[in-house]
C-alpha cells in the first residue's frame, strides 16, 4: 500500500512539472488592470489647468472625460484661448511634474488581490515569465514600479518610450516575447482598454480583459464585437490564467 501511494504521490508531481515544460509569458497593463491611476490623472490635468489659470472642469466632469479625449485635446478644450503647440508642451511638462509628486501616492492603489495573484504567479516556476507593457511614460511608469516595490516581480518592464510603437501596435508585445523566447500561442496579455485588445489580436496572442472599473470603461460597445474574455473578479482571473498555464 505504501509504495502504491508512493507511485501515486510522483506521478502526480511529474505531471505537474510536464505542465510547464514550456516556457509560459504573462503580460500586465498597468493603469486600470494592476492600480487604479484614474483619479490621479483627472487630478493631475486638472491641476495643470488651474496652474496656467483656464477653465477647470469638476473632477466627476473629468473622470467622464478620461477615456474618451485625449490628454491633449481635454487641454484644448478648457483653454481660455487657442493654445501654442510650446504652451501645450508646457502643460504636458507641468502634468507628468503634478503626477509625480506625492499625487500619486495618495491616489493610486492596487486593485483588490491582484498583487497577490502577481506574487503567486513569480511563485510558480522559472518558465512562466511576468512582464509590465503600459503606454505610460517610461521614467513615470518606472517611479511608481519602484515606490511600491513590484520590480522584483516582473522579468521585464516596458512603458511608452522603451518600445517602437505604444499599444494597439503590437511591437512592444513581440519585443518582450522576443526577449523571452516565448511565442505567442503561450502568450498572454492582461488590460482594461481597447488599446490592449487590439494590440493582443495584432501579435495574435492570448488576452483577457480585466473590468475592474465599468464607470471608466468608454468603449465597451466596440470591444464585446470582438468578443474577448472578460472576468469582472480577481478570483475568475485567476481561473482564467490557470486555464491558460495548464
Amino acid at each position: 500500500m505504501f509504495m502504491i501511494i508512493l507511485l501515486l504521490i510522483i506521478i502526480q508531481i511529474r505531471r505537474k512539472n510536464k505542465r510547464f515544460m514550456t516556457k509560459k509569458l504573462i503580460v500586465f497593463d498597468f493603469d486600470g488592470t494592476i492600480m487604479h491611476t484614474h483619479t490621479t490623472m483627472s487630478l493631475s490635468i486638472i491641476g495643470v489647468l488651474e496652474f496656467y489659470n483656464h477653465h477647470i472642469p469638476s473632477l466627476k466632469e473629468m473622470n467622464d472625460l478620461l477615456g474618451n479625449l485625449s490628454m491633449v485635446n481635454i487641454f484644448k478644450k478648457y483653454a481660455k484661448h487657442d493654445l501654442l503647440n510650446i504652451e501645450i508642451e508646457m502643460m504636458i511638462s507641468k502634468y507628468y511634474e503634478i503626477y509625480e509628486s506625492s499625487l500619486f501616492m495618495i491616489h493610486s492603489y492596487f486593485f483588490d488581490g491582484i498583487l497577490d495573484l502577481i506574487k503567486k504567479l513569480k511563485s510558480l516556476n522559472n518558465n512562466v515569465k511576468l512582464a509590465i507593457l503600459s503606454n505610460k511614460r517610461s521614467s513615470l511608469l518606472a517611479t511608481m514600479v519602484d515606490y511600491y516595490n513590484l520590480r522584483p516581480y516582473f522579468d521585464y518592464i516596458f512603458g511608452a518610450e522603451d518600445v517602437e510603437q505604444m499599444k494597439p501596435d503590437p511591437s512592444g508585445l513581440l519585443k518582450i516575447m522576443n526577449n523571452c523566447n516565448v511565442d505567442h500561442k503561450n502568450t498572454l496579455l492582461i488590460g482594461d482598454s481597447i488599446a490592449d485588445l487590439k494590440a493582443a489580436i495584432n501579435a495574435n496572442c492570448h488576452f483577457i480583459l480585466v473590468n475592474w472599473e465599468p464607470q471608466y470603461q468608454k468603449h465597451m460597445e466596440t470591444i464585446i464585437n470582438l468578443k474577448p474574455l472578460i472576468v469582472k473578479t480577481i478570483d475568475e482571473l485567476e481561473t482564467q490564467i490557470n486555464h491558460f498555464l495548464y
